[in-house]
């Protein structure tokens, strides 16, 4: 019956597919007619039932910039109509979604030509997680330009599988080069690979040393002259250069700040409660206070913040009558760095702030009255004035440098080396930061003329506090800088360039930036275009970033029209790899669920069977003593001092896992320090939880009284008869 009915559902969703495909032939026949009426000129747009090449290549365009499937025919359409011509039939949307892994397989014949044709390349790759899929991201640069080689869907997040997917990535490369006459173009360009640049956590950190170990497996094979190498020579090829993002490094810093902070207000305030802790109703969340007050003055203030609490309309006029401008940039889409520059743009309108908040618009809600409360702390405020002279002093400096692509990566090394040298002094002396003068590196730029920046530098009864808060930062970046930065300073391998390096090196940036960029497109399409598939978006960032087209556009019309008919035949075979690569992330959820929900099961087992054996332990011993009475009584029954220590650690454990009775850890503790418990001290613990069980017994008896006595004597004092009663 089931198979009659897949056989019958088959045959109609062919039947219903060949008649929309004849619908669509003959309205391009209809509308062929009315525009001969209308005397528009007729564009041929097939050859021997095949799109031609312009066709294809306008198609393929429009997709990569983000027109949408259902779009791209009305676009044409209207382009036509404005040189009074029509098309004789245009890509259907079935077509124009096969057009989509189309754009993978050319951006991939692009990016393998020109990788081939470079040495000592670099690799960018990142993860990241949208809507609970997770994501990664490959791509190679050569001296001149940047390629992203693949977006690919993750299963898991560790380093064998990031290289997994590398690998991956690189046989769909080798797979579409072979029709071009390339073979083994995958490991080619792998073999080429002298750099990585990612960021500095664990995972990336065991993947470059997979990435190596697994290049230099194939470097013998495609390495001419292998064997006649000097062992020397050997390592050196095969060595890989490890960069981490320098942007990174900032996110590291701020970090760090917060920390200090923490560490700096528990010394200053102790348990002392301050500022937004002392408003009732305010939730007493756990974090650095400096770090509260800018992250809520954000949200009430900043047009992002928070929108029901938040006064942005209303405190933006009450700036327009003293044309000040409120700098202070969006929590969300930031890191954590952005704490930096919101310090900096909170201390400059604090007083703004508060007399706001005071005198105009007043506390209305608990947002306002918590930015209050802590603006109200000389010492918060101080707080981030510190951060914002860290920001124009040291991180805007360093960022500028970062961005800077004449600055090479190891050029770098001098300008860290400079900055933490000056960080080393600025923790015992950190009054030229205070006063505006300091400089972290000879070659930073400090925008003197910004009103912020004036605000920050003015002398204020703050101060003292600032130097000391500036002072400990300071200490705390030299510190860390000197542990995360070690390759770059004195005596790190790359802070002596030599002319060998720097030519390996020339195709490394200074950040990581580039491979956020993937992701930045990823977080706008997946918002888009809900239903579109990993390797559709793949296909659009890569055409795209690649800027394919244009290296489409100079080849000559035979080698263009090579390329594109290699990508339309080869587009299926990976849209077939790219569902079985789907299937496989689905069966590993799978059975990523079935392996948690059997180890649930077994710890319940394991609890139930732990709880089976304390209870028949007791059994032997009396059972569960109820009272010290008792507990001594069946003592006494025991001859000697193991069968007691056995019998009381029953009880004890029996109370604790089975009955789950509350007490301190120390109460069941059977040893301390390594020595264990007298029997009298076992006694004693046990006794402690007797006492504690009566105890509650008693209060919930007094409780259950109480509640019986106050119900009972309103009763008491009612009269037999009341009028209510007739």
């Amino acid at each position: 019956m089931l198979k009659s009915y897949a056989s019958t559902a088959t045959e109609s969703a062919s039947a219903v597919k060949y008649c929309e495909a004849r619908i669509a032939e003959l309205e391009a026949c209809l509308h062929d007619a009315l525009c001969q009426l209308e005397g528009k000129a007729r564009l041929q747009t097939k050859h021997d039932g095949v799109f031609i090449d312009s066709v294809r290549m306008c198609c393929l365009k429009l997709l990569s910039q983000n027109v949408g499937i259902l779009n791209v025919r009305p676009v044409i359409e209207t382009v036509l109509e404005m040189v009074g011509m029509h098309a004789e039939q245009l890509p259907s949307t079935g077509t124009l979604s096969n057009m989509l892994i189309e754009l993978k397989r050319i951006s991939s014949m692009h990016a393998a030509s020109e990788l081939l044709a470079s040495d000592n390349l670099t690799l960018y790759s990142d993860g990241t997680s949208k809507f609970g899929d997770k994501y990664g991201t490959y791509l190679l640069a050569n001296e001149c330009k940047t390629f992203s080689m693949g977006l690919v869907d993750m299963k898991c997040g560790t380093a064998a599988h990031t290289l997994e997917k590398l690998q991956e990535v690189l046989c769909d490369v080798t797979d579409v080069c072979e029709a071009l006459g390339e073979s083994k173009a995958g490991d080619r360009i792998l073999s080429k690979l002298k750099n990585t640049m990612s960021d500095r956590c664990a995972v990336q950190k065991s993947f470059n040393d997979l990435l190596q170990d697994y290049r230099a497996d194939i470097l013998p094979g495609i390495t001419e002259g292998w064997n006649d190498m000097s062992e020397s020579a050997k390592d050196n090829m095969a060595k890989v250069n490890r960069f981490f993002c320098g942007m990174h490094f900032i996110v590291g810093l701020a970090t760090q700040a917060v920390k200090t902070l923490s560490e700096w207000e528990n010394l200053h305030f102790g348990e002392q409660k301050v500022g937004a802790n002392t408003v009732p109703g305010v939730y007493d969340k756990k974090e650095c206070f400096v770090q509260r007050l800018i992250r809520t003055a954000t949200s009430a203030f900043h047009k992002h913040g928070n929108e029901q609490a938040g006064v942005v309309a209303e405190f933006r006029a009450f700036l327009d009558k003293s044309d000040l401008h409120l700098d202070f940039h969006d929590l969300r889409g930031n890191r954590e760095y952005v704490l930096f520059y919101n310090g900096a743009g909170l201390y400059a309108l604090h007083e703004c702030m508060l007399d706001f908040l005071k005198d105009v618009h007043g506390e209305t809600n608990l947002l306002l009255k918590a930015v209050s409360a802590d603006l109200g702390v000389p010492e918060l405020v101080a707080g981030a004035r510190a951060l914002g002279l860290i920001c124009k002093l040291v991180i805007a400096p360093l960022w500028r440098v970062l961005e800077d692509r004449r600055i090479s990566i190891l050029d770098m090394s001098s300008v860290y080396s400079a900055m933490h040298q000056k960080l080393t002094e600025w923790a015992t002396d950190g009054s030229s930061l205070l006063d505006g003068s300091a400089r972290p590196f000879p070659t930073a730029q400090v925008s003197v003329l910004d009103p912020v920046f004036s605000c920050l530098i003015q002398p204020a009864s703050s101060d003292a506090v600032t130097l000391e808060i500036l002072q400990v930062l300071c200490s705390t970046f030299s510190q860390y800088m000197g542990q995360l930065l070690i390759d770059h300073l004195p005596g790190g391998i790359f802070h002596q360039s030599t002319v060998d390096l720097a030519k390996e090196t020339a195709s490394v940036s200074n950040t990581n930036a580039i491979a956020e960029r993937d992701f930045a497109q990823l977080d706008r399409f997946v918002r888009e275009k809900p239903n579109a598939s990993t390797i559709a978006m793949d296909g659009m960032i890569a055409f795209a970033n690649n800027k394919t087209g244009a290296w489409l556009g100079a080849q000559t019309p035979a080698q263009r029209a090579k390329v594109l008919a290699i990508g339309r035949k080869t587009a299926p075979l990976l849209r077939d790899l790219y569902k079985d690569r789907q299937a496989e992330i689905r069966d590993h959820r799978i059975k990523q669920v079935e392996e948690k929900e059997k180890d649930i099961k077994k710890k319940r087992q394991k609890v139930l069977q732990k709880k089976e054996a304390l209870t028949q332990e007791i059994s032997k011993c009396g059972g569960l003593w109820q009272t010290i009475d008792q507990s001594k009584v069946e003592l006494a029954k025991l001859s000697s001092v193991s069968s007691q220590r056995a019998a009381l650690r029953s009880q004890l454990f029996f109370r604790k896992f089975v009955l789950e009775q509350e007490a301190p850890s120390d109460v069941y503790a059977l040893s301390k320090a390594g020595k264990v418990h007298s029997i009298e001290c076992l006694v004693s613990n046990l006794a402690t939880l007797l006492r504690s069980e009566s105890d509650d017994t008693t209060a919930s008896d007094d409780n259950a009284a109480s509640d019986i006595s106050a119900a009972a004597e309103p009763l008491a004092k009612r009269p037999l008869h009341s009028s209510s009663d007739t």
